[in-house]
């Protein structure tokens, strides 16, 4: 597993080290942007979504950022996902930096595209803060599930695999819930 994370551990730059951003420099995610924005800057879910769907920093199936990726490696362990193609229905994208980070708070999702019906999506919201410090301050938690840097021990390999199993449990739980509800 890649285990170099990179930049500081604060805020955007927390959210940034673990997952990337998309693509905002791209001349195309900029006229797409100004088509989808409200005058006050706002953009729906459903277009926040698909504007960070399409404007990855790479392959969603192979996330640029090592924790994405070895977090994308243990859902595919949990869910029993080892044949290349069911692998392949397993996709992590970041929002970091769009509208859906900004106006919905979600900072990453992994969406599982099923055999059959649509897809499941488990949203990501990463902080410096834990949940009841996030509360405290009066942020209501809009994601699936919160990745607190201070329950992540990023600098030790070993805890790490533990946190990163951990969180990919609470992530195939929601995937699990949800298929439940659509079956």
């Amino acid at each position: 597993m890649d285990k170099i994370y990179i930049g500081g551990r604060e805020g955007a730059e927390f959210e940034w080290d673990i997952f990337g951003s998309v693509d905002r420099n791209n001349p195309a995610y900029q006229k797409e942007l100004q088509k989808i924005a409200k005058p006050n800057g706002f953009v729906f879910y459903r277009d926040a979504l698909k504007l960070a769907k399409n404007f990855q920093p790479g392959d969603p199936r192979n996330p640029d950022r090592g924790f994405a990726r070895d977090l994308r490696i243990e859902i595919l362990d949990e869910l029993g996902l080892t044949d290349e193609k069911d692998m392949d229905r397993l996709e992590f994208f970041t929002a970091v930096g769009s509208p859906l980070d900004k106006w919905h708070g979600v900072d990453g999702f992994f969406e599982l595209k099923q055999k059959f019906g649509a897809s499941l999506r488990v949203t990501i919201d990463a902080a410096t803060v834990d949940e009841h410090e996030k509360i405290a301050r009066g942020q209501n938690l809009k994601a699936d599930i919160l990745i607190s840097a201070k329950e992540l021990h990023l600098d030790n390999e070993n805890k790490l695999g533990e946190d990163l199993k951990r969180t990919a449990k609470q992530i195939v739980a929601v995937f699990k819930s949800q298929q439940k509800k659509a079956a």
